[in-house]
């Protein structure tokens, strides 16, 4: 707004200014001249443009045998077991994870299919704790392609072994944290993905083959935690997914 906020005869003294969605990013300095009376005044300031986020949002969620539809069967899981290395728990109906006793949970959601293009805002994991811990496992990004009808403590698929077991190598695992679960009862819990967690999920539906998936471990908790698996006869115990974006 200028001063004076009015003039004689009637004038407007206010200054619009909009953008674009192609408007390019960035600081820009506006210069304004104003003439009338044989006057000039100038005057600048700065405008910043930044990138705008979705203008409406959509939550879906993926839950086997419930979300979106009865339909969806992608879930997939599995939990690695140093006391027994060759074993395979993918037909298990709970999921354990325990740190000092060398468990860790294997989570995976195929066919999941967002909008060519969709950004992705916000993501949430929830189980149903059939064990509760007190302490704090941590979510870490899977780079191999695992069976959940083969996977074990050192091996990801038929022939296929870990480069180190549980899944420790630098090529089985990413080494930055999604987020963290902490389950002090059971019951439902939802975990929140964090930026590095968030991310993941966009790469996933940017390039869908490099969907494989996370890994529930801390080595250095001394409590067990397990859930529900895929396979538990209650749909809606069953681990669920739930993306929240933006449409292009």
């Amino acid at each position: 707004m200028f001063s004076p906020t009015a003039c004689t005869p009637t004038c407007a003294t206010g200054l619009s200014l909009s953008t674009t969605a192609s408007t390019p990013t960035g600081t820009y300095t506006l210069t304004v001249t104003g003439t009338g009376g044989g006057v000039t005044k100038t005057t600048s300031f700065g405008l910043t443009v930044t990138a705008g986020g979705p203008s409406t949002t959509t939550t879906v969620s993926f839950q086997d045998g419930v979300l979106p539809t009865s339909a969806y069967a992608g879930t997939r899981d599995t939990y690695l077991d140093r006391s027994a290395p060759s074993m395979n728990y993918g037909n298990s109906t709970t999921v354990w994870v325990d740190g000092d006793d060398g468990k860790s949970a294997l989570l995976r959601w195929k066919s999941f299919t967002l909008p060519a293009g969709s950004t992705v805002t916000s993501a949430t994991i929830t189980l149903t704790v059939t064990d509760s811990t007190s302490g704090t496992y941590n979510l870490y990004a899977l780079k191999r392609d695992w069976w959940q009808d083969y996977a074990s403590w050192t091996s990801y698929g038929p022939g296929y072994s870990w480069e180190v077991p549980d899944a420790q190598g630098t090529s089985d695992r990413e080494a930055t944290v999604v987020g963290t679960v902490t389950a002090p009862s059971t019951g439902q819990v939802t975990i929140t993905l964090n930026a590095a967690g968030i991310a993941l999920v966009q790469s996933w539906v940017n390039s869908p083959s490099t969907n494989n998936g996370i890994i529930i471990d801390n080595p250095t908790v001394t409590d067990g935690l397990a859930f529900a698996s895929r396979e538990a006869s209650t749909a809606s115990n069953r681990p669920k997914l739930t993306v929240t974006y933006g449409a292009p």
